[in-house]
């Protein structure tokens, strides 16, 4: 094996191992509408903006931390620590990009479909 075909396995073998790629499409501000987009938090899903960083996770549920994170196809899956109330637990959220729209399920609860914010 060469060394350039050994460099490349091996940077391919790196990006496919980390964690962060699977949310980089997912980075960003998210609303059912603009009235959401606008809004800093919210007492519900369709009033509140879901923000999604390489490390955290935030709607009107609560702030997050992702523990662990795994993408199948368009679907990433993560397990995060959230805060609410005093309390931390662990909660489910389900990410799935659809062109320029993000289905969102949150602590198993039903999907919601989300707009990028401008």
């Amino acid at each position: 094996m060469t060394f350039a075909r050994f460099a490349m396995i091996a940077s391919l073998m790196c990006a496919a191992a980390s964690p962060l790629r699977a949310a980089e499409s997912f980075a960003g501000r998210w609303g059912m509408d603009a009235a959401a987009c606008t809004n800093w938090s919210g007492a519900t899903a369709a009033n509140s903006p879901l923000i999604v960083s390489d490390n955290a996770i935030r709607w009107y549920d609560g702030a997050c931390r992702v523990a662990r994170m795994y993408k199948t196809g368009n679907v990433v899956r993560m397990e995060a620590r959230c805060w609410r109330d005093g309390e931390d637990r662990s909660t489910p959220v389900s990410l799935e990009a659809i062109g320029d729209r993000l289905k969102a399920s949150w602590n198993r609860g039903p999907a919601n479909t989300l707009k990028r914010c401008p």
